[in-house]
């Protein structure tokens, strides 16, 4: 597939995300590319409504057809950057996985498929015939949570609860990052859900927190195995699509993070996307010289 940037700023290897319907400018592109030698003879114009709702490459004849003169406005005239990319799914924004870190010992009894998305209050794996549940979050599950505690782990547990209508934001204690009774008895609506026994209480290993929805690509992990605290069981990516395209090294200063794309998908269908993310190429450095004696 290629993607295609209908700007000019500033460009590196980077990711693209796709997203709804096509841009309106690709329509107008067979009109700019033939401005293009207007536009080197030091006039930089842009073309809009080229056609004036006739169809492109009808005669004019006279006067009587008002609608095939072009309206031009004064502006910057885009450049186009095209690569092929490889269309996968979004993960860390160092491009490796997600790792799904086991926290409670015990017999691995259940475990998802590669390809399986998993959201969030929904397990994850099993072990000994308990779900590990999935929560959102970007901070690391490291002890029990109960009655009384506090902190950015407890904020996201009370988030979760929200977000899946156990509890209430207005109910959830002096603030939102403190464990009180409706945290607690929220907790044990979702265990109750899960067919786990309602101790409002959330051990350590009961449950992962991942920025969102996952996708599993590896497992690491098989039926019967030990599942050791510590051990990365599972890698995952988000549910989220994105191209990842090479652009040569000459045409760095061409897209930017930010910058629309236009993306050809294999079926050839176009897709609108944008810039997400960039790797930077540092400069090529020059041979070192060698010091004659």
């Amino acid at each position: 597939m290629s993607a295609h940037s209908p700007q000019a700023t500033e460009s590196r290897s980077g990711a693209a995300e796709t997203s709804g319907r096509p841009p309106r400018w690709r329509r107008q592109r067979p009109a700019l590319a033939a401005v293009g030698v207007v536009a080197a003879a030091g006039i930089v114009i842009g073309v809009t409504n080229p056609f004036g709702g006739t169809t492109p490459g009808a005669r004019v004849a006279g006067n009587s057809y008002p609608t095939a003169l072009a309206h031009v406005r004064q502006g910057p005239l885009p450049a186009q950057v095209t690569g092929v990319g490889a269309l996968g799914y979004a993960a860390q924004p160092d491009g490796s996985p997600y790792a799904v870190v086991d926290r409670a010992g015990g017999t691995i009894t259940a475990l998802p498929g590669i390809g399986q998305v998993i959201r969030q209050g929904q397990p994850v794996y099993w072990v000994s015939n308990h779900p590990v549940v999935l929560l959102n979050g970007r901070t690391p599950v490291s002890r029990p949570l109960s009655a009384g505690a506090s902190g950015p782990d407890v904020a996201e547990l009370n988030a979760d609860l929200v977000a899946m209508g156990y509890a209430a934001s207005s109910s959830l204690g002096p603030s939102p990052d403190s464990f009180g009774a409706a945290t607690a008895s929220a907790l044990a609506r979702l265990q109750g859900a899960l067919g786990e026994a309602q101790t409002g209480s959330l051990a350590l290993g009961q449950a992962v927190f991942l920025p969102g929805p996952v996708r599993i690509t590896q497992v690491n992990a098989a039926l019967g195995g030990n599942a050791d605290p510590g051990v990365t069981l599972l890698h995952a990516t988000s549910t989220r699509r994105q191209v990842l395209v090479n652009i040569d090294a000459t045409q760095q200063s061409s897209l930017a993070v930010g910058d629309p794309v236009l993306i050809t998908l294999p079926n050839y269908q176009d897709t609108p996307g944008h810039a997400s993310s960039r790797s930077r190429a540092g400069p090529a450095r020059p041979p070192r010289r060698s010091r004659s004696t």
